[in-house]
């Protein structure tokens, strides 16, 4: 079986579980930790909501800043 991880940076953990659990996915508590919080989606898809301070160690490169990005 493959796993699939998504790392998303987010400013607020609460308000993003609420999100996403409206969207299906479930607490997984095996991967998470004080800056992240990992929702499942069956045993295939974990999406890890993790604070930016976490997110950006796992990288070089500045976050995007989404009011800069395309509009339409």
């Amino acid at each position: 079986m493959n796993q699939l991880f998504i790392n998303l940076p987010v400013s607020d953990a609460k308000a993003s579980v609420k999100f996403y659990t409206g969207l299906g996915f479930v607490p997984n508590p095996l991967f998470t930790f004080e800056d992240q919080q990992c929702m499942a989606r069956g045993e295939e898809t974990c999406l890890m909501l993790q604070s930016k301070k976490m997110f950006s160690t796992g990288s070089s490169k500045a976050l995007a800043d989404p009011s800069r990005g395309c509009k339409m």
